[in-house]
């Protein structure tokens, strides 16, 4: 991690640099009084009839150290870019994104911002939402405007470790706790000091940093951060532990498990028809597909249905249909079907695994036949509770259970209700039901 240089240290640096300039100033004006009094006592008499070669003299000596006096003390002010050089030295950290990682988002951009701006507001914003639906280019995305807009000194960016979505199922040490998110805050401000002070005493002087300071802390990825099968419980810990010392310093969380607690959560979904067709066209694009470039928007309609408007899927069939037919790359997506013997994996099914294997192994048994039984819905659409506990044949508390740990798990959407008099509906995404439908179960 790269060392962070704190607004206190840049304005001490700029103070000695002042301090600086006048000691200089001072000792070439005292350069100067001797100069003149050399002059006036040795050479001043060899030039009687000529004071005016003196005066001259000694004006060319004193013009030639103004400028120079001048240049030093100009150059020891702080620049006007240089609270904008130390963002952007803040922000080499926060991940790059294309731009097609924000098509769509826009909204909720603006939401999570005024969020974040408002000093009466939640002091966590939670983001969760399957894999792939674009989680960490919303946190990055908002991360760098809020630098941009000057909204926060400093930016902590902390991922994690994970290189997919089934590792770490036989670790028994979290790969994120909270004395590590401790001393990824002390190393990013720059202060190094604190990692060699015990828990307490680091918690301890993480707080004052963090209230006297504003510090937007973003932690990333945390479905992976805890030990396997305890992932949930681990997240909602580190997130009400971090809420604990901030204000006015607030934080940026994601997963794919939804939160608990004080937070302001912010829930992602596909992207709908109008956003999916900018990503596809802005894809293909980029990476020169020219039969997708030239495609009609009706011949890209079975693309944005199959994928359920999902950004991760939607680049994975733009790129395969350069050399793949899209009747083929359809089916590829829909019907994953293992490959015999020792083939390799073919890209579909690393994909399903990414997003759907480990978050199924945490399932309860009843809550993997709850899913499984929603197979019989329409993508998108499902079902109201009623319909949902004819199919599944659960009781009232056994449905009310699984129907939680599934949303919780991100394998379950809510339709959106404008009434309370209406009854919420309850669907799978279309790869949610491709990964039901699949060889991996």
């Amino acid at each position: 991690m790269k060392r962070k240089v704190s607004n206190s240290k840049q304005r001490i640096s700029v103070r000695m640099r002042l301090v600086a300039a006048f000691v200089i100033s001072v000792l070439l004006s005292f350069v100067v009084g001797i100069l003149s009094n050399l002059a006036a006592t040795y050479i001043a008499p060899k030039f009687e009839n000529q004071p005016k070669l003196i005066y001259t003299a000694l004006g060319i000596t004193f013009f030639l150290s103004l400028p120079i006096t001048v240049y030093l003390f100009l150059k020891s002010l702080p620049k006007d870019d240089e609270s904008s050089n130390s963002l952007m030295t803040l922000a080499t950290q926060i991940p790059d994104m294309p731009e097609q990682a924000f098509i769509g988002r826009e909204t909720f951009v603006g939401e999570i911002m005024a969020a974040l701006r408002d000093p009466n507001g939640k002091w966590i914003v939670a983001i969760d939402g399957m894999g792939g639906i674009g989680k960490t280019a919303l946190a990055a995305k908002v991360a760098k405007q809020c630098l941009s807009e000057k909204l926060f000194d400093a930016v902590v960016w902390e991922k994690a470790a994970s290189k997919d979505g089934i590792q770490n199922q036989q670790s028994s040490e979290p790969s994120l706790n909270f004395e590590m998110v401790l001393n990824s805050i002390a190393e990013q401000l720059g202060v190094r000091d604190i990692l060699k002070l015990d828990f307490e005493d680091k918690k301890a002087r993480i707080g004052v940093l963090l209230r006297t300071q504003r510090v937007l802390i973003v932690l990333d990825n945390l479905e992976t951060a805890g030990i396997f099968g305890n992932e949930v419980e681990h997240q909602n810990s580190l997130a009400n532990q971090l809420r604990s010392l901030l204000n006015p310093s607030k934080a940026i969380l994601t997963s794919r498990y939804r939160f608990e607690g004080e937070l302001y959560r912010i829930r992602l979904t596909g992207l709908d028809r109008t956003d999916a067709l900018r990503l596809i066209r802005q894809k293909a694009e980029h990476d020169n597909i020219l039969r997708v470039k030239e495609a009609g928007d009706e011949e890209i309609e079975p693309i944005i249905s199959e994928t359920g408007g999902s950004p991760l899927a939607l680049k994975l069939v733009v790129g395969q249909l350069d050399y793949l037919d899209l009747k083929l790359v359809l089916e590829k997506l829909r019907e994953v079907r293992l490959p015999p013997g020792d083939i390799d994996e073919n890209e579909y099914i690393r994909f399903y695994k990414f997003i759907f294997l480990r978050s199924w192994k945490l399932l309860s048994k009843d809550a993997q036949k709850l899913l499984i039984s929603m197979r019989r819905f329409e993508p998108g659409v499902g079902g109201t509770r009623d319909a949902i506990a004819r199919v599944s044949r659960l009781n009232d508390d056994e449905l009310t259970s699984n129907i939680e740990e599934l949303l919780r798990l991100s394998f379950l959407e809510v339709g959106k209700s404008r009434s309370l008099k209406e009854q919420l509906r309850y669907y799978l995404h279309q790869l949610t039901k491709n990964f039901v439908l699949s060889d991996l179960l």
